[in-house]
């Protein structure tokens, strides 16, 4: 079977401080769609005026079958219907 999950990665640059990076960790742990974190890179700000967190965070969607509402911009994923 094909492989249907849909990898949609961002690219972050967080800064701000040690506790900060741990409370958006926590965040990101609470939500409801499965987002996973890849690459840390922790530096300290130039001037020594907080920290700078780059990271990649992918989160995954199950994609079915994909269909475009007229006129919503939107695409909307769900089961095909049969008839």
């Amino acid at each position: 079977a094909a492989d249907r999950r849909l990898e949609l990665p961002l690219a972050l640059e967080l800064r701000g401080g040690y506790h900060q990076f741990g409370t958006f960790a926590a965040a990101v742990a609470a939500l409801p769609r499965l987002v996973t974190l890849h690459d840390f890179a922790l530096a300290a700000e130039p001037g020594g005026d907080g920290l700078r967190l780059t990271v990649a965070a992918k989160t995954y969607r199950y994609h079915e079958h994909t269909t475009a509402s007229a006129g919503d911009g939107a695409t909307h994923i769900g089961k095909e219907e049969t008839q």
